[in-house]
C-alpha cells in the first residue's frame, strides 16, 4: 500500500503472461474505464505516459483503492446496484479495443463447450459432449443470431465488487477477455458467492440473478436477441465452469465448502438442467417485465 497525491493506492505486480490478453492490456482497460467515469480504480502513471512497466516476467502497475468492502453473502441487497454499475462499465468499454461489434452466438458456445469437454485431466466427458449435441439440436436458430461482444470483466463475483454506502465499484480485471456481453451478466449466478468465506450456499437463486440483470437493464436494456441467447450462453458458461472446478478441486470437490456446489451431480445432470436453467431465468425476467 502506498500514497500518491494523498490517495491510497496499491502497487500491483501481475504475471506478465503472453497470451491473447496480457496483464498490461488489462491495465489499459481499467485506465480507459476510469477516464470515462466508470466505477473502477484509477491507474496512476509510473512514468510520464506510462501506465505499466515490465519487470522480468511481471507487469507492474499502480491503482487507487476503492473505498468500502466486498459485500457479504448474508446481504444480497447490493445485487441491483452491482448490475447497474456493470452496465455502466459495459457502456464505457464500447470504444475500447477491439471496437464494438456483434458476432453469432455459436462463436462463443461451440468453442467453450469444446474446451469444457476436452480439458486435460477431465475424466468425465460424456455429459459435456451430450450437452453440445443437445444445444445444437434445440437452439439451431439462436446459435446463428448475432449478439453484442465486448471486452468483458470476466470474473464478476462478490469478491471483485466493492460496496461503500450504496456505491458499487469493480476491481480485478485480470481475466478480462473479448466475449459476449451476456457472459459478464450471467456468470454471477454461479460465481457471485464463491469469494465469500462465510457463504453457506452454492449459488444465487433465479430471482437473485434476475435482480442483478434488472439492475443492468437500467443502463443497458437487453434486446430480444440477447434474451433469446441467454439459455445457450448460460449453458455453455455453466458447463465450462463445472469442468474447470471438477479438475481444480479434485478429490475435495464434494466435501466441505466445495460440496455446496454439487459439482458431480451437476455434471451428471447437464443435459437435463443447463438449458432449462437459462430458460428459467428468461421466464423470471419476463415475469418481472410484466
Amino acid at each position: 500500500m502506498v500514497r500518491v497525491d494523498g490517495v491510497q493506492a496499491f502497487l500491483r505486480v501481475d504475471p506478465g503472461w503472453e497470451g491473447p490478453h496480457p496483464a498490461k492490456h488489462s491495465v489499459r482497460l481499467v485506465h480507459h474505464l476510469a477516464q470515462r467515469g466508470a466505477p473502477v480504480p484509477r491507474i496512476r502513471l509510473l512514468r510520464p505516459r506510462v501506465l505499466s512497466l515490465a519487470w522480468n516476467d511481471y507487469t507492474i502497475s499502480m491503482e487507487t483503492v476503492l473505498p468500502g468492502s466486498s459485500p457479504s453473502a448474508r446481504d444480497l441487497s447490493v445485487l441491483p446496484a452491482a448490475g447497474e454499475n456493470l452496465g455502466r462499465i459495459h457502456q464505457s468499454i464500447l470504444d475500447f479495443e477491439p471496437p464494438r461489434s456483434s458476432r453469432p452466438v455459436h462463436a462463443y458456445v461451440r468453442p467453450i463447450l469444446q474446451l469444457a469437454a476436452q480439458r486435460e485431466a477431465l475424466t468425465v466427458r460424456e455429459p459435456f459432449e451430450a450437452l453440445s449435441a443437445h444445444i445444437e439440436a434445440n437452439c439451431a436458430d439462436v446459435l446463428e443470431t448475432d449478439i453484442a461482444w465486448l471486452f468483458c470483466h470476466g470474473d464478476v463475483g462478490c469478491c471483485n465488487v466493492i460496496e461503500d454506502r450504496g456505491h458499487v465499484g469493480y476491481t480485478d480485471f485480470g481475466r478480462a477477455a473479448y466475449l459476449p456481453a451476456l457472459v459478464d451478466l450471467l456468470m454471477p449466478r454461479f460465481r457471485w458467492l464463491m469469494g465469500d468465506t462465510e457463504c453457506d450456499r452454492g449459488f444465487l437463486t433465479v430471482s437473485e440473478a434476475a435482480a442483478f440483470i434488472r439492475g443492468y437493464e437500467r443502463v443497458r436494456p437487453l434486446t430480444d436477441k440477447d434474451r433469446a441467447a441467454i439459455p445457450p450462453i448460460w449453458a455453455a458458461y455453466y458447463a465450462e465452469y463445472l469442468s474447470f472446478l471438477w479438475v481444480k478441486w479434485g478429490e475435495a470437490r464434494d466435501r466441505g465448502r466445495h460440496g455446496l456446489f454439487e459439482i458431480c451431480r451437476r455434471i451428471n445432470n447437464l443435459v437435463e438442467e443447463a438449458l432449462e436453467m437459462g430458460q428459467e431465468l428468461v421466464r423470471e425476467l419476463d415475469q418481472i417485465r410484466r
